[in-house]
């Protein structure tokens, strides 16, 4: 009889250890459950920010072109207006020289320099 009752405790030990490591197991399961779930959200969270730091990116380059754009025009019209001066300088040039011309005919006598 001892025998048979002393079957029954160790049984009933071998059960409740049976069902303490389902219960362990199922908390492992759900703390694992819970640090995927973070993790997952981080990631989620990180492809999110990755995108809006794309976008922004994106805004830069656009902005930049439009700079790269403007500076290239502003050198061109530079150039025009150099271009423009040059002639200038050369009607100007050309129209003393004409005057120095129409003042060494009427007046002889007076020394008038040249246009270089």
């Amino acid at each position: 009889m001892k025998r048979l009752i002393g079957k029954t405790e160790v049984e009933g030990a071998l059960e409740r250890l049976d069902m303490l490591t389902q219960q362990e197991n199922l908390m492992t399961v759900a703390r694992t459950f819970e640090a995927t779930h973070d993790v997952n959200v981080n990631v989620k969270t990180t492809q999110e920010l990755t995108q809006h730091v794309d976008t922004k990116v994106t805004v830069i380059e656009e902005v930049l072109q439009q700079v790269d754009e403007n500076v290239t025009t502003t050198q061109e019209l530079t150039h025009h207006v150099d271009d423009n001066m040059m002639k200038v300088q050369e009607l100007t040039c050309d129209v003393k020289t004409v005057m120095d011309d129409l003042r060494r005919s009427l007046l002889p006598d007076v020394i008038i320099g040249r246009c270089r």
